[in-house]
């Protein structure tokens, strides 16, 4: 039972955390390079589809017309053979039905000749396409984990700069606090020295104190504003549209699954060896026959006249040499196979140090954020006890002073070990690929 309402919980501060959604997504729509990148996917996506259609038919339209002088040439001496029988037919018959004619002389090269067709082509056996839409397919899978990886680049980003303006915000609300009470503080001092119980150096000290906050309240105005202008320029937002509110002033970040997702990086390069294992196959089916089928409907004669004719064919391919240049390449193919798979061992381990080194760098900065809030506690508890005896002239404005610096020091050392406990969650986040990702 209580296993399950702890899983609730988790499941809640990291829906929580997950509010950096919107402004994430809007990184993602507004990021050039991004955009580039998804053009690439749908490029390599579309050169899949047509690696696909291609084990399906084509047809095509062709049509050729020669006009020919000259060449070659064949003499059929038809008139030789039968001009004899056509006078002997006449004289029996004593008219002149049966002319004579002339040996005839015919060139090789067609003149006014016509051959139109339409063709349907359809590869019955080619292993090279099986191959070819592997390797496409395998593309496509590679470039959207690139593109997987950049946006979970940008995810990251997006989280610090968030954490950055809710720090600097966070640190801008503790300056005005102290200038606040400095300022009660020189009221106080005015009264008193006009009383003749503080010296007017003492007003003068907490002037000086207050205008070094103010400064610094200033610097750290200029660091808020560049802060917003980094989410701009990564949200595309106006500074009114980006809404930072959406974690409760003073949260902890969630806890991270110890079970890390699958990095982007890894699923390229398994890509990639699949890509160069394909192109070993391929090599290895170098002497592999390629056989189609091909129709041909047309129509072929002299002077445009109509004689329609169809013929089907069978077109038989076989490598038989190359000079051994398809070794060679299988050879670089196996060569390169093995060099990515060294790479994604090395990957491997590195990410399993980054996540582990990110994972501790994590619950090391929640827990000095957390150890840090009773230093705050007491330096509130004791600025409270010093001001209430300075009103009543028992404290000295020195230990006023002392005071409110340690207080003002105690709220920034949290703020900034708060901050750093949720740019190490980011890194984490990150390093262990929790966020997901379409």
């Amino acid at each position: 039972m209580y296993k399950f309402v702890a899983m609730i919980i988790l499941g809640c501060l990291r829906l929580q955390a997950q509010d950096f959604g919107p402004l994430v997504n809007k990184a993602w729509d507004h990021n050039a390079q991004l955009r580039a990148e998804r053009f690439a996917l749908k490029a390599a996506e579309a050169q899949w589809r047509e690696a696909k259609s291609m084990f399906g038919p084509s047809a095509s339209f062709g049509m050729q017309y020669t006009l020919a002088t000259g060449g070659r040439s064949f003499s059929f001496p038809v008139g030789d053979l039968l001009n004899p029988v056509y006078r002997t037919l006449n004289q029996l018959t004593g008219t002149a039905e049966f002319p004579q004619i002339e040996n005839v002389e015919e060139q090789f090269l067609p003149d006014n000749f016509y051959d139109a067709r339409l063709r349907l082509t359809q590869p019955i056996y080619y292993p090279d396409l099986a191959l070819q839409r592997d390797v496409r397919r395998e593309a496509t899978l590679l470039k959207a984990a690139e593109v997987r990886a950049f946006k979970r680049l940008v995810s990251k980003e997006v989280m610090h700069a968030v954490t950055n303006v809710r720090t600097a915000r966070t640190a801008m609300e503790i300056y005005a606090s102290t200038s606040f009470q400095l300022r009660e503080a020189a009221r106080m001092t005015q009264s008193l020295v006009r009383q003749g119980v503080a010296l007017p150096t003492a007003l003068s000290r907490l002037e000086g104190e207050l205008a070094t906050v103010e400064a610094e309240g200033a610097a750290m105005a200029t660091q808020l504003e560049n802060g917003f202008v980094y989410l701009e320029f990564l949200t595309g937002l106006t500074r009114d549209q980006i809404d930072v509110n959406f974690i409760e002033e003073g949260a902890y970040p969630p806890e991270i699954a110890q079970n890390p997702g699958r990095r982007e990086e890894l699923e390229q390069l398994e890509h990639g060896i699949r890509m160069q294992q394909t192109a070993v196959r391929r090599e290895k089916q170098f002497f592999l026959p390629r056989l189609a089928a091909v129709v041909d409907f047309g129509s072929q004669d002299f002077d445009f006249a109509l004689s329609p004719y169809a013929m089907l064919g069978l077109n038989l391919e076989f490598s038989l040499y190359d000079h051994r240049a398809h070794r060679h390449r299988r050879s670089s193919a196996e060569a390169e196979s093995q060099r990515l798979i060294a790479q994604k061992e090395h990957a491997e381990a590195q990410i399993d140090l980054q996540v582990r080194t990110a994972l501790n760098g994590f619950r090391t900065a929640s827990q000095q954020a957390r150890m840090l809030e009773t230093p705050v506690r007491s330096a509130a508890a004791s600025h409270r006890d010093v001001l209430n005896r300075y009103r009543e002239g028992v404290a000295t404005y020195l230990e006023l002073l002392d005071a409110q610096e340690n207080l003002k020091r105690t709220r920034l050392q949290h703020a900034l070990a708060l901050q750093n406990a949720w740019m190490k969650w980011a890194d984490a986040t990150y390093a262990t690929a929790s966020l997901p990702i379409e």
